[in-house]
């Protein structure tokens, strides 16, 4: 409000400065209220001897386990795209090329991003470990 610039709710365009102050600052207050609402619940579990949290989850092993799991989920998504780009570089393409032409065909990366070269490196250094260890 401080800024000098004129506030305008979509959904409420006659709100004048009083009404989206007042409103802001109920809205302020209920965060405020759920804060203190859950932090007092967090308090009455912990003193009735409840655990809080998931503390197994934070052993070297979970994690290790964890990390295996992201692992062969990327490695299982990836196949389809790994086996085109193995195709598009088996016919000679650059990784910049097949880069595009991933893209050109709606393969998108796990974060649902456009390729770039290193990207596709991977995905086939990937492919390459992946086959290894099944051979192994």
């Amino acid at each position: 409000m401080e800024s000098g610039v004129r506030f305008v709710a979509v959904d409420m365009p006659e709100a004048d400065n009083l009404t989206i102050h007042v409103m802001a600052a109920v809205a302020e207050r209920e965060a405020q209220l759920i804060s203190a609402r859950t932090k007092a619940a967090l308090a009455a579990r912990k003193a009735r001897g409840l655990k809080l949290g998931k503390p197994e989850n934070l052993t070297t092993e979970a994690r290790l386990a964890g990390a295996a799991t992201s692992r062969a989920r990327a490695v299982a998504d990836m196949r389809p795209v790994a086996a085109y780009a193995g195709a598009l570089r088996a016919q000679g393409l650059s990784l910049r090329a097949v880069a595009a032409q991933l893209d050109a065909h709606g393969f998108r990366t796990r974060q649902g991003g456009p390729w770039s070269a290193v990207q596709v490196k991977r995905v086939l250094d990937r492919k390459k470990q992946d086959s290894a260890d099944s051979a192994a």
